[in-house]
């Protein structure tokens, strides 16, 4: 807890910044990707401490790295807990048969809806423990992320092709939009966020077409001084586009649902429930809107196994299977396959 004497330090130095931005002239800083050729609001200089909009104080996703929680949309577990013995750890470290079945993975039921979700990106990560007799014992750690992005269908045969043998396990392979100075009950409207396009323009390197990201994140970092949330607050929104093409709208007390008309289309069910933080979106709403607009949907997937051995010391590696995968829907199911590359251990 900070001094008394120190919250009158906050509020001289806010009123300072209040009277310099009304009294003297911005200098553009130059930023190619932002407009910023006058002062708009304190998020310029990231002087906004609390989010009035947004009182969570942290999500479900809170105790859930390397994932031990698993749930309704991401259901998958790798089957790794009980492997001890190493020869078994190596085994199923190689095992390209024993994955998760993704075409099952990107379209789920809500048990307690009777509707359909796509899921429009995701992190799940699994490791084991360390062994209570042997620090150094060999452990495998094995995670995916899943990717989404939404094309023309005059360009998707050829992103398909484009992306089919790609290595997709970078987590910026699909940049989403995310703002750490926005309020969550500004978006999309408030200029801090007129910079966001989800739409992004022809990569060279990897995707040489122009696609939509379909989400994007609200993001808040603990500060050290307001104690307003117990933990960094991140969690995903549907895109800018989306919502003015649907007519979406959240209610002030429902910080990760969004509706059109009566019916939720956009979800984070982690703000619910104990879970990873995963987009979701209503199937039938989307495939609608895409189907009028002459689009399709495309998911990348990327993920690794790989087991090693470490203390405070040194660590070793002893090999990392990395697989990678392009899927989209036919008859109204996910199809696709993974891609598999070994890396082998240098010692």
């Amino acid at each position: 807890m900070e001094r008394v004497g120190k919250k009158y330090q906050w509020i001289a130095l806010h009123e300072f910044l209040a009277r310099l931005s009304d009294n003297v002239h911005w200098i553009d800083r130059g930023y190619s990707d932002l407009e910023d050729s006058k002062y708009y609001g304190p998020w310029q200089i990231y002087k906004r401490d609390i989010d009035p909009t947004n009182w969570l104080r942290k999500s479900g996703e809170y105790r859930t790295y390397h994932n031990e929680q698993i749930t309704w949309w991401q259901p998958y577990r790798f089957p790794i807990d009980n492997l001890e013995d190493f020869d078994a750890q190596l085994e199923y470290l190689w095992n390209q048969e024993e994955m998760p079945d993704f075409a099952s993975l990107l379209i789920k039921n809500d048990p307690s809806q009777n509707f359909s979700w796509y899921i429009l990106r995701g992190f799940w990560s699994q490791k084991q423990m360390n062994s209570k007799i042997d620090t150094r014992a060999p452990k495998l750690d094995c995670w995916f992320r899943i990717n989404s992005i939404i094309v023309s269908e005059v360009d998707f045969e050829n992103i398909k092709d484009k992306l089919s043998g790609a290595s997709l396990i970078d987590p910026h392979t699909v940049s989403v939009p995310s703002a750490t100075e926005g309020f969550l009950g500004e978006y999309p409207w408030h200029p801090v966020y007129n910079s966001f396009s989800n739409w992004k323009e022809p990569d060279r390197e990897l995707i040489p077409y122009k696609y939509l990201v379909p989400v994007s994140e609200y993001m808040w970092e603990r500060g050290g001084v307001d104690q307003s949330i117990e933990s960094n607050l991140s969690f995903y929104l549907p895109a800018k586009e989306l919502i003015d093409d649907l007519g979406m709208e959240r209610a002030p007390d429902n910080f990760g649902s969004w509706h059109s008309g009566e019916q939720q289309v956009f979800v984070d069910p982690s703000l619910y429930e104990y879970g990873p933080s995963y987009a979701l979106m209503r199937e039938n709403v989307l495939r609608e809107w895409m189907g009028n607009n002459g689009l399709k949907i495309m998911w990348l997937i990327g993920g690794g196994k790989q087991l090693y051995s470490s203390d405070t010391v040194s660590s070793d590696l002893f090999g990392w299977l990395v697989f990678n995968g392009v899927y989209w829907v036919e008859n109204n199911r996910p199809v696709g396959s993974l891609h598999f590359k070994k890396e082998m251990s240098s010692n």
